[in-house]
């Protein structure tokens, strides 16, 4: 089968998903993307870019595309050999769950929000990488329709939840050794530094458990932009004596430092799957999670809280003994691997 990828934001997660699909699939895919960068004019006029790039094509047997597209912009600009290809959309994320804030102001997003829903709509099939994404956006966009003054179709909301189902991301697992790291419990954040990770509550915690005597080293890794929030020169300062690592790492340095790495509380506003999370804990990191998002879907409740008490007493009690995980758990999450998962997107891809 001859898949095209249709993709106007091809950086972090989105270029690494899709990369490995490409990598693994039976299909023969090819990708068409723009680079990842000025995220509101890729979805506002990546369409038109992306439909230019596919004038001398051959005509594929299916158009999958990345849910940050204006799909029904880009399916009027197609050249009309590609009329009866199939359009199947994938939502790494939706517009209508992201925190206030932290893509445009209110109004904007509203805006991105319908962008989405007018996508799933001129969609033949939209896909999402968990449960809690899929439910966001239904959710989202049924109550933004309720804000239309009038000429809402009776079936707009219905067709669309029709077409929508839920197809975890795969991923390329990196799994190390355990290794012994040599000074005390390794605390571990590997997230982006920006506000919708929620760092204040994170270095909070440290703090907290500081002040309380907990003994514990850190590990502050992920992507840092020109402007991320100041609380991680604060926590620089007042947590000099844990930091251990500090700031991006290259791959393999990673993956040592995760292969050492004790506990990862994660105090995350949103996340649409959790891949950085997901790629400690193959690692056998502990995770301490929010009882909301994406979590609750792949991970037992132990390893869940609903308040920051208990999210402080369960770092704490892994800091004081040590707890390690459940390898039973561990392997189970290994049916997020490409090696199991491309099965089941070739032949969900099939039947469109």
């Amino acid at each position: 089968m001859k898949i095209y990828y249709i993709e106007p934001f091809f950086g972090q997660s989105h270029k690494e998903w899709i990369e490995s699909y490409q990598k693994y699939s039976s299909h023969e895919i090819k990708i068409f993307s723009l680079s990842g960068r000025f995220w509101k004019w890729r979805m506002q006029g990546g369409a038109i870019a992306l439909a230019d790039q596919l004038l001398n094509e051959e005509v594929p047997e299916l158009f999958l595309i990345s849910g940050m597209i204006d799909l029904p912009l880009f399916k009027s600009l197609l050249d009309k050999k590609f009329r009866d290809v199939p359009l199947v959309l994938y939502f790494h994320e939706n517009q209508f769950a992201y925190p206030e804030g932290v893509n445009a102001p209110k109004n904007q997003l509203h805006h991105y929000a319908f962008m989405n829903f007018k996508s799933c709509l001129a969609a033949d099939k939209a896909y999402f990488n968990s449960r809690y994404n899929l439910e966001s956006f239904l959710k989202g966009a049924k109550k933004l329709l309720k804000k239309m003054p009038d000429q809402v179709g009776p079936k707009w909301f219905s067709s669309v939840q029709d077409k929508c189902q839920v197809l975890p991301l795969g991923i390329e697992p990196k799994v190390l050794e355990r290794r012994e790291n040599t000074g005390a419990p390794l605390v571990l954040w590997n997230h982006r530094w920006e506000h919708d990770k929620n760092p204040e509550e994170f270095f909070k915690l440290l703090f907290e458990l500081k002040n309380e005597g907990c003994d514990f080293e850190l590990a502050v890794l992920g992507e840092s932009y020109q402007d991320f929030p100041q609380i991680f020169n604060e926590a620089k300062e007042i947590l000099a004596n844990e930091i251990k690592y500090w700031g991006f790492q290259e791959k393999e340095t990673y993956l040592e430092i995760l292969s050492k790495a004790s506990v990862i509380p994660v105090t995350s506003n949103h996340e649409f799957f959790g891949v950085s999370v997901l790629e400690a804990t193959m690692n056998g990191v502990y995770p301490i999670l929010p009882n909301r998002l994406a979590y609750p879907e792949n991970y037992p409740s132990k390893h869940l809280y609903s308040s920051f008490e208990e999210l402080k007493a369960k770092t704490k009690k892994v800091l004081q003994k040590k707890l390690s995980l459940d390898q039973e758990f561990v392997i189970n999450l290994k049916r997020f691997d490409w090696q199991y998962m491309v099965k089941v997107y070739d032949e969900e891809f099939l039947k469109n």
